[in-house]
């Protein structure tokens, strides 16, 4: 079965996408308080060691790089590698020649994401809005929802309705003639709301003996990578209030963060603190 939305790279040089492999992805701590080794390749168990002394690091998150490119994932990469931002373009630029065609920005901007964000969410429920009010940049299209869908090859009742009937819920949730091979490894590729997700997996004695993962976010926080290179030029006020930073926060929710993996806990007084769990 075809994937619906087909994996790929574009690489900064390029408009196009090119093949993906997994090989291809590795680890950069250089700017990140962790003692271990300059470059790591993803598939394998890293057990770095905090060190806040590092000169020049200024955070805990790791830099996974593609092939030594730093690269964004989310709705908006996912929608150009499989050309759908790309074909709306072109559908509203060709009823509206005043509306550019998408992305506006081929490295991504605020209104790209949000723009990509929207679509997906239309593309997996559908809609039966055949209202012709859709505006773009404050110009009148003169398409509706289901318009949009069929425009671009979609079903109109959703992605997760077709997925949905096509599940048979009277089938075994799981292969009972599966026995664990006791020793082996594998990896994980899936695309989460928020990007691309990668997990890679040991097992030895039939338990799992190592285990590693990048998020989504790791990718888009990464030391000069699509976040940090986005807010550069964007404007900070001097007025003392949260308007200064209304346009940088505008930048950076637009990549839907999830911090956790880049948040620790430390203690003021330089005590080590230790949680045992289970």
């Amino acid at each position: 079965m075809p994937l619906l939305i087909p994996r790929g790279v574009i690489p900064s040089n390029s408009s196009s996408a090119g093949p993906f492999d997994p090989g291809k992805i590795t680890e950069e701590v250089d700017f990140a308080w962790y003692d271990q080794p300059a470059s790591s390749p993803v598939v394998g168990e890293q057990l770095p060691v905090p060190d806040m002394s590092k000169a020049g690091a200024y955070s805990w998150g790791k830099s996974p790089l593609y092939d030594g490119m730093a690269c964004e994932c989310g709705p908006l990469a996912r929608e150009y590698v499989s050309g759908l931002i790309p074909k709306l373009g072109s559908v509203i630029h060709g009823l509206n020649g005043s509306v550019p065609g998408l992305p506006l920005n081929p490295k991504g901007s605020v209104f790209d994401r949000m723009a990509a964000r929207a679509l997906e969410l239309v593309a997996l429920v559908g809609s039966d809005n055949t209202t012709r009010n859709l505006q773009v940049l404050g110009e009148d299209l003169g398409l509706s929802l289901t318009d949009v869908l069929e425009n671009l090859g979609l079903p109109v009742s959703g992605l997760m309705e077709m997925w949905l009937d096509g599940l048979d819920v009277g089938a075994p949730s799981y292969d009972p003639s599966y026995e664990n091979p006791g020793k082996g490894e594998g990896i994980g590729l899936w695309e989460a709301p928020r990007g691309s997700l990668f997990h890679w997996m040991q097992i030895g004695g039939a338990k799992v003996s190592a285990y590693q993962v990048v998020a989504p976010t790791t990718w888009n926080v990464s030391h000069n990578g699509p976040l940090e290179t986005s807010l550069v030029g964007t404007p900070v006020g001097q007025s003392g209030t949260s308007d200064d930073l209304r346009q940088a926060s505008y930048v950076i929710r637009s990549f839907d963060m999830c911090g956790a993996c880049t948040v620790h806990l430390i203690d003021a007084r330089g005590n080590e603190r230790l949680a045992r769990v289970g």
